[in-house]
C-alpha cells in the first residue's frame, strides 16, 4: 500500500479553493496574503505544494524560502529579494538592526513588482515577531499588486485571513489512505487525531510491522501527544484508554485471562490485545511466551 502526497491534501476542497480565489485576484492585479495555521502533520506543507503547482500551471511565477533557525527574522524576506534580482543594498538594509518602517516599505514594494507572482514563506512563525512584521507589510502592498503570498504558521500570527488546518473526518481520512476497513480506519483516525501526516506516518509504520507486532499495541504506543510537558492529552487517553478497556469500534476486546486471543479472519490485524493486571503483551495468536 503506498501513501502518496495526495493523502495529505485529501478533504481539504474548501482550503483548495481558497488558494484558487487568491491565485485568481493575483492574476487580476489584486493578490494578498494568506496564513495557513495548524500543527505538525495537518498538512500545510502539502497544501502549499499543491498551490505552487496550480501557480506554474496558471504562469505565475513562484518563489519560496523558509526562515532558518538562528538567523534574524527578516532574513528570509531579504532571500526572496535576491531571488527577484533586488540590489544588495536593499536587501542590507532590511536585514539590518536598525531597519526602519521605510525600508520594510522599499522591500515589499519591491517584491509585489514585476509579473505575477506567488511568494511562499514555509514556517513563518519560526522567523519571529521580524519576519512576521515584515508579512504585514508585504499584505497592504500585495492588495493592489499582482502577488499572492503565503505563509505558513504552527499558531495563529496575527495576520488575516488566516486558513486553519485541523483533523480530517474519520470519513474523509479512511478514504484517502485507501484499502483499509472501518476497524483499522477508525484506530488510525483516533490515534492520529486525524491530522493526515500522522496518519500517514502510522499507516507506513504499520505497513513495515513484523509478524508477531500487534498493530493496536504499535498505534496505542506510538501515537503522538499534542499536550503540553506535564498536561494530559485528552485525545490521547482516550484511544489507549479504548485499547485497555476494549472498544467495539476498534475492534479491541481485552479478555481477563492470560495470553491473546486472535483476531477474527476478516480483521485487518493479526491479533488482539489480551489484558492481564492491567498489562498487555503483543502476540499472534496462542498463548503468551
Amino acid at each position: 500500500m503506498r501513501y502518496t502526497e495526495e493523502v495529505l491534501i485529501a478533504g481539504r476542497r474548501r482550503e483548495l479553493e481558497q488558494i484558487g480565489r487568491l491565485l485568481d485576484r493575483a492574476g487580476s492585479g489584486a493578490g494578498g496574503v494568506l496564513v495557513v495555521v495548524g500543527p505538525r502533520g495537518s498538512g500545510k506543507t502539502a497544501l502549499v505544494e499543491a498551490a505552487t503547482i496550480e501557480a506554474r500551471r496558471r504562469g505565475l511565477d513562484v518563489l519560496r524560502a523558509s526562515p532558518a533557525e538562528g538567523q534574524p527574522g527578516r532574513l528570509v524576506w531579504a532571500q526572496l529579494l535576491r531571488d527577484t534580482g533586488a540590489p544588495d543594498g536593499l536587501a542590507a538594509d532590511l536585514v539590518d538592526a536598525e531597519a526602519r518602517p521605510l525600508d520594510l516599505d522599499s522591500a515589499a514594494r519591491h517584491l509585489v513588482s514585476g509579473p505575477a507572482r506567488l511568494i511562499v514563506v514555509d514556517d513563518v512563525d519560526r522567523g519571529g515577531p521580524e519576519a512576521v512584521e515584515v508579512l504585514a507589510v508585504l499584505a497592504a502592498r500585495s492588495a493592489a499588486a499582482a502577488t499572492a503570498v503565503i505563509a505558513t504558521a504552527a499558531t495563529p500570527v496575527g495576520l488575516g485571513p488566516e486558513l486553519r488546518l485541523g483533523g480530517l473526518s474519520e470519513r474523509d481520512l479512511t478514504a484517502a489512505l485507501g484499502g483499509l476497513d472501518a476497524e483499522a480506519g477508525h484506530a488510525l483516525w483516533m490515534a492520529s487525531r486525524g491530522l493526515p501526516g500522522i496518519a500517514r506516518q502510522l499507516a507506513h509504520e504499520l505497513a513495515e510491522l513484523e509478524e508477531h507486532d500487534d498493530p493496536v499495541v504499535h498505534l496505542a504506543l506510538r501515537a503522538p501527544s499534542t499536550a503540553a510537558f506535564l498536561d494530559v492529552d485528552t485525545n490521547l487517553a482516550r484511544w489507549r484508554r479504548c485499547w485497555t478497556r476494549g472498544c467495539m469500534r476498534c475492534g479491541i476486546r481485552p479478555v481477563r485471562k492470560t495470553g491473546w486471543r486472535p483476531g477474527p479472519k476478516s480483521s485487518p490485524w493479526p491479533g488482539r490485545p489480551v489484558m492481564t493486571g492491567g498489562n498487555a503483551r503483543a502476540s499472534t495468536g496462542g498463548s503468551s511466551p
